[in-house]
């Protein structure tokens, strides 16, 4: 039985510029991880500063990074409330190195 997720793919997502953008940011960045090293699987493009907080940097590679799954999984359960996590206030996180950027990180 085929599991296939009903959740909805936002259309920017989709979208011709959305591709060109992250096809570059993965070849600039030689398809690894910036925060782990990470080569082998899923590669995700992530904005830096989120398309909600600037919408005016959504195709900005200059926000854009390449993140392997476990590492893209944790930033979104960390700071956008993902996988039933409570979405964490500002003050903290990491830079587009994946640095801390807080007193509160214990990383």
């Amino acid at each position: 039985m085929n599991r296939r997720s009903t959740k909805r793919v936002d259309p920017f997502y989709r979208s011709s510029s959305w591709a060109r953008v992250r096809g570059l940011v993965l070849r600039r960045d030689g398809y690894r991880c910036r925060q782990c090293g990470e080569t082998r699987g899923q590669m995700h493009v992530d904005h830096v500063l989120s398309r909600r907080q600037r919408p005016d940097l959504a195709l900005d590679d200059d926000n854009l990074l390449t993140l392997c799954h476990a590492c893209h999984s944790a930033k979104t359960a960390r700071y956008e409330g993902g996988f039933g996590n409570a979405k964490r206030e500002s003050g903290g996180g990491c830079d587009a190195k994946g640095n801390p950027t807080g007193s509160r990180e214990h990383w």
